[in-house]
């Protein structure tokens, strides 16, 4: 409570003190000695990124949200990284020493959480050996990152008790863990396979074999390396969107209704007639599209195994605004359909699509593709794929079509 107390009396001062910069000195010079410079530095490049946000309640947008890291990419991360060392390097005396220490510890996490998330953002293509090589260091970078991501949480963090979450970030019903991108595999492969670069295809596979701690994305590489030959069974019902009539949706979700929406598919919207849903018959294709929703999906679920690792494929394409995102995701429930949010998978689509306004017509913007995986966990009964998007203007749309789904499997399988 004192303390308490005392963080409300420093915000009332900095509230009508004339003299802010003057108490903010006192404040850095009392607690980090002579690392005040580069610490206040520091915390006010944690808030000018914080606050570059725009509209409301920025303060509390990304409570417990991975996509918070936008705000730090790892180019901030260094140049915050190096702050820190340079105070690390004045606060020789304690107790200076020791805040400075523990300061470090903490934005190493995020240090880790943003080199992983970034890695799993995957470019729209990969267009030449360069960016090739770069998507294969990114990938076997994302998979051993979120290794040390782990054992840094396990064996620093918790184990502080000014460290440690009062409430545990992995456990949060609507956070994503970040990891290595499905999208950016298919990328490099697909990049690979037109190419004729067999051999960086394999690098990456014995890489991964290394480097990647759980498996999953090892045996989601393989698979789509395979894919052209293997032909595996896909397990997504009318993913072409074609079928005017036959398998029946699942509607058992909260709010699911299958009203208008192609067999075999649901939808979700958070504000119901906020935008539209729309099951397009073109020229030549049939596909869904979602414009100006206010948080909306089409979705489809499909029976799994537990421990089984599977992946979805999908083509997208659109025009979004810069308050809009689009994502292919994946996430499961258990045989009653409840859900098993934390282990949730999604493939942000952002890049790949074109600003919005734009003169652009939907029709003539070109198909991309992309992916995301994820491995059942125990007590799921089935995966919820989502083709979701968030829209802010009536301008914004995103298409999706050709939506398969895939157990992923090793070479030993």
């Amino acid at each position: 409570m004192s303390c308490t107390l005392c963080l409300c009396s420093v915000a009332v001062l900095l509230l009508v003190c004339r003299h802010v910069d003057a108490l903010l000195d006192d404040f850095y010079t009392n607690f980090f000695g002579p690392a005040r410079t580069p610490m206040r530095r520091y915390y006010e490049l944690c808030e000018h990124q914080w606050m570059t946000q725009t509209g409301d309640a920025v303060w509390f947008r990304y409570f417990f949200d991975a996509n918070q890291l936008v705000l730090f990419p790892p180019e901030v991360c260094r140049q915050a990284r190096r702050l820190l060392d340079a105070a690390a390097s004045l606060a020789v005396a304690e107790p200076y020493r020791k805040r400075v220490d523990l300061t470090t510890k903490a934005f190493h996490l995020t240090e880790l959480y943003s080199a992983v998330y970034h890695s799993g953002k995957p470019p729209t293509t990969i267009a030449s050996a360069a960016e090739a090589a770069q998507a294969l260091q990114t990938v076997v970078a994302g998979s051993t990152t979120d290794l040390e991501r782990q054992r840094h949480l396990a064996d620093v963090i918790d184990k502080e008790p000014l460290l440690a979450p009062v409430i545990p970030v992995d456990g949060r019903a609507h956070y994503t863990a970040p990891g290595a991108s499905a999208g950016l595999v298919w990328q490099l492969l697909r990049w690979c396979r037109e190419n004729h670069r067999g051999d960086m295809a394999e690098a990456l596979l014995g890489q991964l074999s290394k480097a990647d701690s759980t498996g999953d994305m090892l045996a989601v590489a393989h698979s789509l390396w395979t894919l052209p030959d293997a032909k595996p069974k896909d397990l997504i019902v009318n993913g072409t969107f074609d079928r005017a009539e036959g398998a029946k949706a699942d509607t058992t979700g909260a709010d699911w209704n299958d009203a208008g929406a192609p067999p075999g598919w649901s939808f979700w919207e958070r504000k119901p007639g906020a935008g539209k849903l729309r099951w397009v018959s073109a020229e030549e294709q049939r596909y869904v599209t979602l414009t100006a929703v206010k948080g909306a999906c089409y979705i489809q679920t499909v029976p799994v195994t537990p421990g089984a690792v599977y992946f979805v494929v999908a083509d997208y394409r659109g025009r979004i605004g810069e308050t809009a995102k689009a994502e292919l995701g994946m996430s499961w429930q258990d045989a009653k359909s409840g859900w098993l949010e934390e282990t949730r998978r999604t493939t942000n689509l952002t890049r790949g699509l074109s600003p919005s306004p734009s003169s652009a017509a939907e029709p003539t913007l070109p198909w991309l593709t992309t992916a995301v995986a994820g491995r059942a966990p125990p007590g799921a009964a089935k995966a919820v794929v989502m083709l979701f998007a968030d829209g802010r203007a009536a301008e914004d749309v995103v298409a999706f079509d050709n939506v398969r789904r895939f157990e992923a499997r090793t070479a030993a399988q």
